[in-house]
């Protein structure tokens, strides 16, 4: 295989670490590398209907998240949630410095921050990530 041929850009979750990270195929082996994207999608597809005659107006993929590779191995890789922003938060209280000024101690939070939408409005479909679901290459 060349390197200019595209690589694999389809795997799968094969294990659920935590909350926020995920094993998935492929690895180093089809060309994967730290950065790359993937998006975890149901095996059923939504249907977007008109809400003024209930038309079927297209079937898409339902995108369970994106993740993004922080680790690769050989025939798998560690993603995690891409869905994230960074923010300093003050931990504790004030401390001073060596030359006597205040000094407030910050460790980086990561946040996922949600979209402005009417909650009623939300379609009850299953994002429920599970090991097996399908991981394609954004």
């Amino acid at each position: 295989m060349s390197t200019n041929e595209p690589r694999i850009t389809e795997g799968n979750v094969a294990e659920i670490v935590s909350k926020t990270q995920l094993i998935i195929t492929p690895g180093r082996d089809e060309g994967v590398k730290t950065g790359d994207k993937f998006q975890v999608v149901a095996s059923e597809k939504e249907q977007v209907r008109d809400p003024h005659t209930e038309t079927v107006l297209e079937e898409i993929p339902v995108i369970k998240a994106t993740v993004v590779v922080k680790a690769v191995y050989e025939k798998c890789c560690l993603v995690e949630n891409s869905s994230t922003r960074d923010e300093e938060r003050v931990v504790g209280g004030y401390m001073l410095d060596i030359l006597g000024r205040a000094n407030v101690p910050t460790r980086t939070v990561t946040l996922v921050e949600d979209l402005r939408v009417d909650d009623r409005t939300i379609r009850q479909v299953d994002r429920t990530i599970k090991v097996g679901d399908r991981c394609v290459k954004d």
